[in-house]
C-alpha cells in the first residue's frame, strides 16, 4: 500500500503562513507590543508614554515626562531590545522618543 501524501497543517501554521502571506505578521507583532507595553518597560515608563506609534521598522514614543524622556533616551537600545525580544523578531531598528 502506498502511503498517502500529507498536506495537512497545523491551524497554527495555517494561521501563521496566512499572516506572513497577507504581510500582517508585522502589524499583529506590533498590536502585541501596544498591548503588552506595561509588561515589556514597566509601570512607570507606562504610565508616562502618551503614544506608541510604529513606522517601518521605527518606534515613536511620546513621553509625558521631561526627566523620563531624557533618560529614555539613553536606554533607547535596551527599549529597542526588550521590544524585539517580545515581538519575537527584529520588528524595530530604532526608538525616536519625543
Amino acid at each position: 500500500m502506498i502511503p498517502k501524501k500529507s498536506h495537512e497543517h497545523t491551524l497554527k501554521n495555517a494561521i501563521s503562513d496566512f499572516l506572513h502571506d497577507q504581510h500582517l505578521d508585522n502589524k499583529l507583532a506590533e498590536l502585541n507590543i501596544i498591548n503588552n507595553w506595561e509588561k515589556i518597560v514597566g509601570a512607570l515608563i507606562a504610565k508616562n508614554t502618551i503614544e506608541i506609534k510604529f513606522r517601518g521598522t521605527i518606534l515613536y514614543l511620546k513621553i509625558e515626562s521631561n526627566a523620563l524622556r531624557n533618560e529614555l533616551h539613553y536606554q533607547r537600545g535596551k527599549i529597542m531590545a526588550l521590544v524585539n525580544l517580545e515581538a519575537n523578531q527584529q520588528l524595530i531598528t530604532d526608538v525616536v522618543i519625543k
